[in-house]
């Protein structure tokens, strides 16, 4: 992971950016009901409005608060036990 990026990004569309007032290189603070994470941002056309993405592989290990699995809830998928890092509102 760490060859590939320092740090756990989070991606998020320019308007959506602008509405929550993140700037391209700055901090964001991720909350759900569950739980909060800070991320670096990195403001990008790529990531479709209304919805952010943040890399689930990070562990305290190597991100600290950037840990996206500190935000989906107790919920998994009955067939796969996967949590709901997909679909969890922030």
């Amino acid at each position: 992971l760490a060859q590939h990026r320092r740090e756990p990004l989070l991606d998020i569309h320019p308007d959506d950016a602008r509405t929550a007032g993140l700037v391209d290189g700055g901090l964001g603070r991720v909350v759900s009901a569950h739980g909060a994470a800070i991320f670096r941002v990195n403001v990008t056309d790529a990531q479709a409005r209304g919805a952010a993405f943040v890399p689930m592989h990070w562990t305290d290990a190597m991100a600290g608060e950037g840990r996206a699995n500190l935000l989906p809830g107790p919920l998994v998928d009955p067939v796969s036990g996967q949590p709901a890092f997909k679909n969890s509102a922030v």
